[in-house]
């Protein structure tokens, strides 16, 4: 599933990388794929859960990875929002108004740089595959961001030093690749959507619809829009500290925080 050279040399040997595991097929994969070449790269693999706070489905995702982590012998680190920062998505979502995809895009990359960081880790690898990237390729170009087009990468680099580097091996990987994988290892996953996701991802229909006219759109998309991110020099907002938490951000507080302050007021 991943090739060792592709990330030979990029992890000093004897560094930590940290795996963002939801439970979900793609992430699963990562996890096993990345513990299968650890040896060969000379790296330490831990797994990292985030549980958001959504009723039944967290904690059935949570036994999942509690389950394949114990299984490969990989250390495991949960961090429990509501346990260790007073609040859930479904509560932020509410108190702010915001889709609770938005709420969860925030923490999971406040938490995913700050508690890997705390513990160690050199960089830090999610399981975003072929499928995401043209999604975002398609709607970044359709929307004109390309500060988010620049950042379609294999590896995207720290821009501060609170910042670890972020690596996504299996961008080139498709769905139906990854879920071959899980079912030939027998790997646990997380079979159901989100029940907080929406219904509908048009952009994600088009890619399809596409795929289906010409096959091997999405990694030719996705090769593209690589090729296309390291001429792209987007004006990026200066990185301040926030006042409250110390964490990088473009807004002084940061969004992480404005969240907790939002479900402080409403409660």
């Amino acid at each position: 599933m991943i090739s060792p050279h592709s990330l030979r040399g990029i992890l000093p040997r004897g560094s930590t990388l940290f795996v963002a595991v939801s439970g979900g097929k793609d992430s699963v994969a990562l996890l096993h794929s990345l513990w299968r070449i650890r040896g060969e790269l000379g790296i330490r693999i831990v797994a990292y859960y985030i549980n958001l706070g959504i009723p039944t489905f967290s904690e059935r995702s949570e036994e999942v990875v509690r389950s394949l982590s114990r299984d490969l012998g990989i250390p495991l680190v949960i961090t429990d929002l509501e346990r260790d920062f007073g609040f859930t998505v479904p509560e932020a979502s509410r108190a702010t108004d915001r889709k609770p995809c938005s709420v969860c895009g925030i923490v999971k990359r406040y938490l995913q740089n700050r508690v890997p960081r705390e513990l160690g880790a050199s960089a830090v690898a999610t399981g975003h595959n072929a499928d995401d990237f043209a999604k975002f390729a398609l709607k970044d170009l359709y929307s004109g961001e390309a500060l988010w087009l620049s950042k379609i990468s294999r590896i995207l680099a720290s821009e501060d030093p609170l910042l670890l580097p972020k690596l996504r091996p299996l961008i080139h990987r498709t769905g139906e690749e990854i879920l071959t994988y899980v079912e030939e290892n027998d790997l646990p996953y997380v079979r159901e959507r989100c029940p907080l996701a929406p219904r509908r991802d048009r952009f994600l229909e088009v890619v399809t619809v596409a795929e289906g006219i010409i096959p091997g759109f999405r990694k030719g998309l996705v090769r593209g829009a690589e090729r296309l991110s390291k001429s792209l020099k987007p004006r990026t907002p200066p990185l301040v500290r926030c006042s409250i938490c110390g964490e990088p951000s473009s807004t002084d507080p940061c969004s992480f925080c404005r969240l907790r302050m939002a479900v402080e007021r409403k409660s």
